[in-house]
């Protein structure tokens, strides 16, 4: 197949190649792989085959270690624009080190997912992301106070940014989005999501300050959880501070409502309270000039790259 250009592959141990291997190289451009082997040596061996490699998505089931992530960065083909991976929680070892291998500059999209680091903060990382100066979506499952300002400020080209586990970040995050210096085109992020704040660092003041930054004046979305201490008054903070925006959602944790496919019924018994009112989103949305979807909960994203 001299001319296939695009593979979807999932294997386990059964299917992988010897170290020796001579794998010749291949004119494939995206290439999906979900795989369970005992370690990354075969992924190393098909990426360094795979120079036109574009689009690359890795779903890894079994243990592997902070070095053997290091070492997939580093054989990422020069010329990649997307990239997917997604360790199922099962990374051990990880050391911010291991995330500061170059990235390739050409990187348009990045998602990385399930690292199973809680206490990962990324600052390495966002060291080779200063080099990608296209990237225009980037989904992180981890976050801390010195990271939030740095993304909003410093990607110049990020259109969507989703940060998947925000439990780590305190008032002061949010705090210093106010003051901080952006570049000139960090007004073309439209999409922020920002999921799992604790319930002491997502105030009504967060919001005021976050929504003060200019790094968010071109919203269209913002979802935020968990917001069981937000108030009405946030609500005229987001509609000065994001004036194009088109759909917000503000999700509080509900364990009697939390499922893979929540449905929202008003009146239900056993469901929290929201504590903004209908009437106050209501309010909210009259005061745009084009119509403003709301939502007090959130639907699963995926992304597919």
């Amino acid at each position: 197949m001299p001319n296939l250009e695009k593979l979807e592959v999932s294997c386990r141990d059964a299917a992988v190649p010897s170290s020796r291997s001579r794998i010749p190289s291949l004119p494939l451009r995206r290439l999906s792989l979900s795989c369970g082997f005992n370690n990354a040596t075969p992924i190393l061996l098909l990426l360094r085959c795979l120079p036109q490699l574009r689009s690359f998505r890795l779903l890894y089931y079994k243990n592997l270690t902070g070095r053997e992530v290091r070492d997939i960065l580093q054989a990422l083909p020069a010329g990649l624009t997307q990239l997917g991976l997604d360790f199922c929680n099962k990374v051990t070892a990880l050391d911010e080190s291991d995330l500061s291998a170059p990235l390739p500059t050409g990187l348009r999209q990045l998602l990385m997912q399930q690292f199973g680091d809680s206490n990962l903060k990324g600052l390495r990382l966002m060291d080779t992301l200063f080099n990608c100066s296209g990237l225009s979506l980037l989904v992180l499952d981890f976050c801390c106070d010195d990271l939030l300002p740095a993304l909003l400020s410093r990607l110049p080209r990020l259109r969507c940014l989703h940060l998947t586990n925000c439990s780590r970040l305190t008032r002061q995050a949010w705090a210093s989005l106010r003051t901080q210096q952006v570049v000139a085109t960090t007004a073309e992020l439209q999409n922020f999501h920002a999921e799992k704040c604790s319930e002491s660092s997502l105030t009504d003041e967060a919001v005021a300050d976050l929504c003060a930054s200019p790094a968010v004046r071109g919203l269209r979305r913002l979802f935020l959880s968990d917001c069981s201490r937000l108030t009405a008054a946030c609500l005229p903070s987001i509609a000065s501070g994001c004036p194009q925006l088109t759909h917000l959602a503000l999700h509080i944790h509900d364990e009697a409502r939390e499922s893979p496919f929540p449905v929202h019924r008003p009146g239900a018994t056993g469901y929290k309270q929201h504590p903004i009112s209908g009437s106050d989103f209501q309010a909210f949305c009259a005061g745009f000039d084009h119509p403003v979807r709301v939502e007090n909960w959130f639907r699963p994203t995926f992304f597919v790259l």
